[in-house]
């Protein structure tokens, strides 16, 4: 990824926050689940942009990205009013797991050195 794509990427996440705090997902996601937007990736030629979400309960971030999901054309046209984008791409949400990924490694890197001072 070069420059430019990370400063649209951080721009739409930006974005995609404002609308957040401006309660625009409400509606979208099904009992007011919380989420994060955790990376936005656009891509080469900006036609498309991957958007990272997780959820303070990992149970629960299949249901939110579903929801985004379906509600993304709308999503993408609130998007375009705040960008001011000659186009906008088309959203696609899911599920971050790197928080996750951290935390599996993590815990098979403190197993590893319990063994070794035993």
């Amino acid at each position: 990824m070069n420059m430019r794509h990370l400063q649209i990427g951080e721009s739409m996440k930006r974005a995609l926050a404002g609308l957040q705090g401006e309660g625009f997902f409400e509606g979208i996601v099904v009992g007011g689940r919380m989420f994060s937007i955790n990376e936005v990736r656009p891509s080469r030629g900006y036609e498309h942009a991957v958007v990272f979400v997780s959820t303070l309960v990992e149970s629960h971030v299949n249901e939110v990205v579903a929801a985004l999901n379906v509600a993304a054309k709308t999503i993408r046209y609130e998007l375009a009013n705040k960008m001011k984008m000659r186009s906008t791409p088309e959203l696609r949400f899911k599920a971050d797991t790197s928080q996750a990924t951290a935390a599996r490694i993590e815990k098979l890197l403190y197993e590893e050195v319990g063994e070794e001072d035993v």
